[in-house]
């Protein structure tokens, strides 16, 4: 026989080696970037980062979203970096995608609420100014209030 001194291309007993590559993440795991839109951060961030956490939760995937003080003066976007898995990268991608389309849709809650969206025949639409700094009164923790408020009304508050 003619033995090759080159070992076999096999990952067995030597995938440990990556464990420390790459900022201590487990081996097999990447990052990926995807650039939202800046008026979109805070619904992916979500209030005290509910939203965020549960996305993580939800993907397996760490997701960072780039600082304002990061960002470049006059940029249109800001970039969320995902690492985990290639699986969890994609689930967090599509999820992230989820968020940002139902928030384009206009809804508060989740996906089962979207049929719920369009206005019933007659309905009016009235609109009112808020202060940035009491809109999170008005939402309240976890959205509480607003859900109370229109639970009391029967009327869509957006």
């Amino acid at each position: 026989g003619h033995a090759s001194s080159i070992p076999p291309l096999s990952s067995q007993g030597n995938s440990h080696q990556y464990s420390s590559y790459g900022g201590g993440y487990q081996s097999g795991s990447t990052t990926k970037k995807i650039d939202i839109p800046n008026g979109r951060v805070g619904v992916i961030i979500g209030k005290a980062g509910e939203t965020i956490k549960h996305l993580q939760a939800q993907s397996g995937a760490k997701i960072q979203v780039t600082r304002d003080m990061d960002v470049q003066p006059g940029s249109q976007t800001r970039s969320v970096d995902l690492s985990g898995t290639p699986d969890q990268i994609n689930r967090a991608e599509q999820l992230i995608i989820d968020v940002l389309a139902e928030a384009d849709a206009g809804s508060s809650g989740t996906i089962s609420n979207r049929k719920y969206n369009t206005p019933q025949p007659g309905a009016e639409q009235f609109q009112m100014q808020i202060a940035n700094n009491k809109v999170g009164l008005v939402i309240g923790k976890g959205g509480e209030t607003i859900k109370s408020m229109q639970a009391k009304s029967q009327a869509r508050i957006q």
